[in-house]
């Protein structure tokens, strides 16, 4: 393999390992804050549209 292919190469895979270990700790970091500090209320406050109930007449 010739040295261009193998920069090329080796600076996608480093890419590739970095963005990897970026998504593991991202997820690992959520998820330690959702439990330590819970679910966001906003999402609990609302219903989603077509969730509530129709107003009775």
């Amino acid at each position: 393999m010739d040295p261009l292919s193998a920069a090329v190469l080796s600076i996608l895979m480093f890419g590739v390992t970095a963005y990897v270990i970026y998504y593991a700790v991202r997820k690992a970091v959520l998820s330690a804050l959702r439990e330590f500090y819970g679910e966001p209320q906003s999402t609990h406050s609302r219903p989603a549209a077509g969730d509530s109930d129709p107003p009775s007449k």
